[in-house]
């Protein structure tokens, strides 16, 4: 696959000394409603909110919006920014496990009030486009644990703080949907350990594994079919439960379904890249349109099939050095590079610096 050369544009702020990426999914969005229990967790540990908001680019006033959303890159920026001030890397891990429950609303209680553990998943996966459109949730099982799976595109850049967010945010509702019962967990993420360590023992325990193929958190099977109103039948109850089913079901129906072109798109885009036969006439025939057509619809978007690949390139780029420690060489094959030498020119010129010292110079995971 063929070079390019990235040309450096204005953004609204940095992270550790390099240039935030231009979002290129401004079609992608999450509810600001759990914004202000994040900015009292910063203001605790010194970090400003409004200096924040300045400094990424967005209305420091949002979070007294009950309606607002915010673009899911900038949520992003939010996680990795406060981790790099506040020099802790469990800082979104602690702040998803101490949210209040229902500050994320009917999501929350679809999953709360369910019979099952596995009901619960369930509808969570189900209703997960009600707080974002930017990833999806699964289900999967094996012979010891049921999971709950996130898919987060590598497009999107580094996601570790936001991720771990939500493993603190939906670990902490199993453990209250159990009472004081212990629940058997495991952790997997796809990012590298924490320096924080201690942290994600005490909100996740400790079978927690790093640098894995998937994100997801798994609960004991022998767990998810067991009744939860036997243990808090004030909340698990049917009557609830049909009470939420039918708030989320009308939450969906009034919601406008915004396009997700751009984030489909990207998706497309970064599984080529991987593939080694990126082309727009190739994304077009996926999409099942014209190549003229696929260019309309990113003029429309205020970007170009070259310029959207280009930062996804750099998105993926940011995401596996900054997070992982998987080699160089892999890294240049996941951005589309089929030399280590083109993704190392690539990335001096994004970073001004080689991969190599780009990746020393992250904050520290372990």
């Amino acid at each position: 696959m063929d070079e390019f050369v990235y040309t450096a544009r204005h953004t609204c702020g940095s992270i550790h000394g390099d240039p935030l990426p231009i979002d290129t999914h401004t079609e992608s969005w999450i509810t600001a409603t759990s914004l202000a229990h994040t900015k009292s967790v910063l203001r605790a540990r010194g970090l400003a909110w409004r200096q924040l908001a300045s400094e990424l680019g967005f209305d420091a006033d949002l979070i007294s919006d009950p309606n607002a959303r915010l673009p899911f890159k900038t949520l992003l920026a939010i996680y990795e920014y406060a981790a790099d001030k506040s020099g802790d890397d469990a800082i979104g891990l602690t702040i998803g496990a101490s949210v209040p429950i229902g500050t994320v609303g009917v999501f929350e209680y679809v999953g709360l009030s369910a019979p099952t553990l596995r009901a619960a998943f369930n509808n969570w996966v189900r209703f997960h486009s009600l707080p974002t459109n930017a990833h999806r949730l699964s289900t999967a099982e094996d012979d010891n644990f049921g999971y709950l799976c996130w898919h987060i595109p590598d497009s999107f850049g580094p996601h570790a703080g936001f991720l771990d967010w939500s493993f603190g945010l939906l670990a902490s509702r199993i453990h209250s949907m159990f009472h004081d019962m212990p629940v058997a967990m495991i952790s997997e993420f796809s990012h590298s350990a924490p320096g924080n360590l201690s942290e994600f023992r005490r909100v996740l325990g400790d079978n927690l594994h790093f640098n894995q193929a998937r994100d997801r958190l798994g609960v004991a099977r022998a767990l998810l079919d067991l009744e939860l109103a036997e243990l808090q039948p004030r909340v698990s109850e049917p009557n609830l439960h049909a009470l939420m089913l039918q708030a989320a079901l009308q939450e969906l129906e009034k919601r406008e379904h915004l396009s997700d072109n751009l984030l489909t798109i990207s998706e497309h885009i970064t599984e080529d890249l991987r593939n080694g036969d990126l082309s727009l006439e190739g994304i077009a025939a996926k999409l099942a349109m014209s190549p003229r057509t696929l260019q309309r619809v990113l003029d429309a978007s205020g970007t170009s099939f070259r310029r959207l690949t280009e930062d996804i390139r750099l998105a993926i780029a940011r995401r596996y050095l900054i997070e992982t420690d998987i080699p160089l060489s892999e890294i240049a094959f996941l951005c589309g590079f089929s030399e280590q030498s083109a993704f190392s020119r690539a990335a001096k010129s994004w970073f001004g610096v080689s991969p190599k010292q780009y990746r020393q110079g992250r904050p520290s995971r372990g």
